[in-house]
């Protein structure tokens, strides 16, 4: 079940530490609070390991 992350979650300050993420409510294991996209995606080859001739080509 996604719920808007105002519902669940806010950020305020922690004291001498910055800002820190602070749950508004008890949320369930398993909920998924933050999801991003990846910053790179990289090929793998047929055996399933990273192809690193495929890296530099990536940037």
């Amino acid at each position: 079940m996604d719920q808007p992350l105002n519902l669940l979650i806010e950020m305020k300050e922690a004291g001498h530490k910055g800002q820190g993420m602070f749950a508004k409510v008890d949320i369930p294991r398993g909920t998924r609070v933050i999801a991003e996209p990846p910053l790179l995606n990289l090929p793998l080859n047929d055996d399933g390991d990273l192809d690193s001739k495929q890296i530099p080509a990536r940037f």
